[in-house]
């Protein structure tokens, strides 16, 4: 998504905001009861459908709760919930911010702050293979 900050754009990934930080591959089975041919019993066959790919939501989280509220008003209890940090430049001189023109883009705060030195956790979220 694009940010524009002054007339500097910025494109972002945004994450969404529910769900898991990341997910290792899922297989997907039918399972179906077979006759095997013995007086009437079954056997349980599992037919291999597919795969789900895994993933990781790269962005810094700054909030995480494990539940939320739906919108009619329900609790959603271990249905977790993320806040991610986005950094955009800003330009000198720059008045104004410009959001995406996206309804599923929330922006909870803006921060204006000189980060000469960058900030690192102490150890990574997820493994990044490097090649």
């Amino acid at each position: 998504m694009t940010f524009r900050a002054g007339q500097t754009s910025s494109t972002v990934t945004v994450q969404h905001w529910g769900g898991f930080i990341g997910q290792w591959d899922n297989r997907t089975w039918n399972r179906r009861e077979v006759a095997s041919g013995d007086g009437g019993r079954t056997e349980t066959v599992m037919e291999y459908t597919g795969l789900v790919p895994g993933y990781v939501k790269p962005a810094p989280v700054g909030w995480f709760a494990s539940h939320h509220h739906r919108a009619d008003g329900k609790h959603a209890a271990y249905d977790y919930a993320y806040l991610f940090v986005h950094a955009i430049d800003l330009p000198r001189g720059a008045t104004s911010l410009t959001l995406p023109d996206d309804e599923r883009v929330r922006v909870m705060a803006v921060t204006v702050a000189d980060e000469t030195g960058a900030v690192r956790p102490l150890q990574p979220l997820y493994d990044a293979l490097q090649r």
